[in-house]
């Protein structure tokens, strides 16, 4: 998805320096890209700027103060609404210079149905500047092309309320349908998107394709089941992380208490002044949060409990010999009813064996995930699942 609409020129614009001046400014294009962040921009049904975030200011030069109330220097008046979706565009700094960005576009709409503005979400890319000839692709801009081309794609993973053994929620897991290297899950390519700035932009795709699932079974009448998606500590400190859920609840009409957010323990004791702004926002909205992976070494529930937290999930390293090594099984204890104490549920993960399941329901343990209770499937599967009862 390329932006190619021009400028009205009678649409009163910010004064943008012609490209021979750009050279002399003397800016440094991979430090602002490898800085900036993530942008949001929001708009009124006129393509008018009604929000401009730091991180924007920073990617296309403008302050907030020159743009706020004006038609964005890159929307034609005449057509200011935009397609939908997830693509790239490129956008001229101030200085003159064209820089490559992947864009998320999200409309949101009144009570009436109308629309009554839209959200972009901008990520540019760590390779903004020319490539020299003959030079191979970065991750960062494999990944932005896996997004465009719809190599992306989400599988779920049921968790399941152990005394019944019913399926109560899934988890979603993002899967890479890589043309050359087959289907990659987010441990062969996590570590790419983390270092080239890309987790923001997986993670939106993320929770806009699991909203849109949820917008999907209640379209069609199929059974709805909560659903929980991953985000990384990194995604988790972004300042415009609430207002992106927001903006997806509101596109896909989704009431939030269909929607869950998994953090590790990590997003929340290295920075907590910020985790504690970024789960009472969250709270806000009306979505559930859950610790993922607890036990791996960051913190304790003494620590957790000043925390809004509703589900905690135990990793699989404790689940793992919970049936055979009795420390396990009393570490796993102790942390079962130290949850339901301060009124977590706790779920199991990686359950694999019969006498695993067996000793957490003897335990309390509420829910488990695992390969003995449910594989990873694509949503027609899960779909047919609970048809099935």
């Amino acid at each position: 998805m390329r932006d190619t609409r021009r400028v009205n020129p009678q649409t009163p614009q910010p004064d943008v320096p012609d490209a021979a001046s750009a050279g002399a400014t003397g800016v440094d294009y991979q430090a602002v890209v490898r800085d900036a962040g993530e942008a949001m921009v929001t708009y009124d049904p006129a393509g008018r700027v009604t929000s401009w975030n730091a991180a924007s200011e920073s990617l296309l030069g403008y302050r907030a103060a020159d743009v706020l109330g004006r038609v964005a220097p890159h929307l034609a008046s005449t057509d200011p609404l935009p397609h939908g979706g997830r693509g790239l565009v490129d956008r001229r700094h101030r200085d003159g210079r064209d820089i490559a960005l992947l864009v998320s576009v999200a409309a949101w709409h009144d009570r009436q149905g109308g629309v009554a503005g839209w959200t972009e979400i901008l990520r540019a890319l760590p390779d903004t500047l020319p490539a020299p000839p003959g030079v191979a692709l970065t991750a960062a801009r494999s990944l932005a092309r896996a997004l465009e081309n719809a190599e992306m794609h989400l599988v779920y993973q049921p968790i399941v309320r152990l005394r019944d053994r019913q399926v109560v929620s899934a988890e979603a897991l993002l899967r890479w349908r890589d043309p050359t290297g087959g289907e990659l899950s987010p441990d062969q390519f996590i570590g790419d998107a983390e270092r080239e700035g890309m987790v923001g932009a997986l993670g939106l795709f993320v929770l806009r394709s699991a909203c849109a699932q949820l917008a999907a079974w209640r379209r069609d009448g199929q059974t709805a089941l909560p659903v929980s998606i991953n985000v990384s500590a990194r995604q988790f400190r972004l300042p415009d992380l609430s207002l992106s859920f927001a903006a997806a609840l509101r596109e896909y009409q989704i009431d939030p208490q269909w929607l869950r957010l998994e953090i590790t323990e990590s997003a929340i004791v290295d920075e907590p002044d910020i985790a504690a702004a970024r789960i009472a926002e969250l709270r806000a909205l009306g979505i559930s949060i859950a610790i993922d992976d607890f036990g791996v070494g960051y913190s304790s529930l003494s620590r957790l409990r000043q925390y809004p937290i509703d589900t905690l999930k135990i990793d699989h390293s404790f689940v793992r010999d919970i049936a055979t090594d009795h420390v396990a099984r009393e570490v796993a204890g102790a942390v079962i009813m130290l949850a339901h104490k301060l009124g977590m549920t706790v779920v199991a993960e990686g359950v694999e064996t019969e006498a695993q399941y067996d000793t957490l329901v003897a335990l309390g343990c509420d829910c488990g995930q695992g390969f003995l209770l449910g594989r990873p499937l694509p949503q027609n599967q899960l779909a047919a699942l609970l048809a099935a009862g």
